[in-house]
């Protein structure tokens, strides 16, 4: 599966994303975490979307995943 950063509904430029691999069996847990300094305007918004590349993978649920951000100002 691959999750990919949007900003405003569009992928962030260079397609920032995290892929976990379960291709093996399909059944093998992975971890990951991903990292991204991004500008952003007051009013953006920031989603992360799910893509599979199989057509059957999952994400486990919200107790597995989580997503953060932190405010840097230039100020």
């Amino acid at each position: 599966y691959r999750l990919y950063i949007h900003i405003n509904n569009a992928i962030v430029s260079g397609g920032i994303h995290l892929r976990g691999d379960t291709s093996a069996t399909g059944t093998e847990y992975t971890t990951g975490d991903r990292t991204a300094m991004l500008s952003l305007s007051s009013n953006d918004t920031v989603r992360i979307k799910y893509t599979t590349d199989d057509g059957t993978s999952s994400l486990y649920g919200a107790s597995y995943t989580h997503f953060q951000g932190h405010l840097i100002s230039y100020t």
